[in-house]
Parts: structure tokens; C-alpha cells; sequence
């Protein structure tokens, strides 16, 4: 090891851009599985009700009250140099803006090699400076999770603190949790994957069953059995009916 004066890696860029159709033109087609399918309904089988439900209906509810329906930015890490980015935390509300567009969604992009939000004209739209105070500054407060891979013991994800969670009374509300309770029992849809039944989600009729292949398919059939979204309004299905 050798002290180097130049090595700056703690000085990073951050800027505002909008998360819309351009920010998702860079993603690759397929870029989600069925197996992440699955993985996704085993993960979240005991939380439908804060992943789904809480998430969508807060998320509707800003937005039709003429707020920001997305409250929290998108985290965009990224390499100007390298031309690459990642997201982390907020694959879900990626696949709910995708979803969604008219929904209105922002992202800070965070680069250690960018040393102006010029160099990324062209790139993403409306990119604007971060709010700072009188004195230029902007107190950003971060949570550290213990997220060691396979062969580590010392990694971290970041998030920003201001992110709520879903569990939060700000959005698990006794009026969310009723509703929630009364549609479940009237309306739902089988899920499997490549042919195997993983469960349920809410009450289907007899042919409320679906092979989803990504999952996106699970927020298409969530918005359209529990939000009254027509299937129709999405170009690619995600989903196909199981015969």
C-alpha cells in the first residue's frame, strides 16, 4: 500500500435526473427472468400485503393528490468513464414506474468519476443540481446494511436514511390494512412459474391462473386484479394464461 494524494474516491458527483423512457433505454431487454420470478414470490410470500399493496397504493395516492407519486429518489450508481449503472436500493419502483409512466419518478445519480453534471448531457433528462443550503452543502444521511457476499465478511449496501419503509405508519395504515383485507377475499390470481405452482395471491376464480416470466408479470396481474388496470394497456404481457 502507498498514501496517494490524488486518490479522491470519497469526492463524488450527485445530481437529479428524471426516471422516464430515456433512463430506461440503456436497460437490456432482458433484463429480468423467470427465475427471478420466483425468486421474488418466495422472498415476498408472507409480504404481499406491504409489497404490493401498501407499496402501489401509496405510490397512486401521492401521485393523484398531485404530489410526486414515487417519494423517495432512486439511488443511480454510476460510471461516466465506464459508461455503466446500477440501482440500488429500488428495483421495485423501477418495475412500477415502468409500469406506470405517467407516474412521476426522479434518481440521484452518484459518481465518483464525474466532476459535473455537464459531462452527462445527453445522456438522462432533466438533470438538475441536488437541493444545497446557504452555504452550498446538503446534509445527506445514509444507512449502512450488512450485506456480506459469499467469501466476505465486511460489505455494506448504502440507502438513503429518508427512505421509509414500507411497514412505516406513514403508509401501513388501519384504513389500507381494512381494504386490503376485503378485496383479498373477492378477486386474485394463481401464480406459477414454468408450470409450478408457487400460491396464490388473493382469491382467484377457476381460471385466475397465470405462468408469469418475469417479475413484472406479478405487478401487470396485481394492478389489474386489485386496481382495475385493463391488461390492454400494456404492450408486452409478462404473463401468460395457464391452460
Amino acid at each position: 500500500m502507498i498514501y496517494n494524494n490524488n486518490y479522491r474516491d470519497f469526492q463524488v458527483g450527485i445530481f437529479a435526473i428524471d426516471i422516464d423512457e430515456k433512463f430506461f433505454s440503456y436497460f437490456p431487454k432482458k433484463w429480468q427472468h423467470a427465475k427471478a420470478a420466483e425468486s421474488w414470490l418466495r422472498h415476498n410470500e408472507h409480504r404481499i400485503y406491504l409489497r404490493l399493496w401498501t407499496f402501489i397504493d401509496s405510490v397512486l395516492e401521492r401521485h393523484n393528490n398531485g404530489k410526486m407519486g414515487f417519494r423517495d429518489p432512486i439511488i443511480v450508481w454510476s460510471n461516466i468513464e465506464t459508461k455503466e449503472f446500477n440501482i440500488h436500493p429500488g428495483a421495485n419502483r423501477i418495475l412500477l414506474k415502468m409500469l406506470l409512466p405517467e407516474v412521476r419518478q426522479v434518481g440521484w445519480v452518484i459518481d465518483s468519476t464525474c466532476a459535473s453534471r455537464d459531462q452527462y448531457k445527453g445522456i438522462f433528462n432533466n438533470i438538475k443540481e441536488i437541493q444545497r443550503d446557504n452555504q452550498g452543502n446538503n446534509l445527506i444521511l445514509w444507512n449502512a446494511h450488512h450485506r456480506t457476499g459469499r467469501g466476505g465478511t465486511d460489505q455494506y449496501d448504502f440507502s438513503l436514511v429518508s427512505d421509509k419503509y414500507l411497514g412505516n405508519s406513514t403508509y401501513d395504515t388501519h384504513e389500507r390494512r381494512d381494504r386490503w383485507l376485503k378485496i383479498r377475499r373477492r378477486k386474485g390470481f394463481a401464480c406459477y412459474v414454468n408450470d409450478k405452482f408457487i400460491y396464490n395471491i388473493g382469491e382467484p376464480k377457476f381460471d385466475d391462473k397465470y405462468n408469469i416470466t418475469t417479475p413484472m408479470g406479478i405487478y401487470q396481474l396485481f394492478l389489474h386484479y386489485f386496481f382495475g388496470y385493463s391488461l390492454d394497456r400494456w404492450k408486452t404481457k409478462y404473463f401468460r394464461r395457464k391452460l
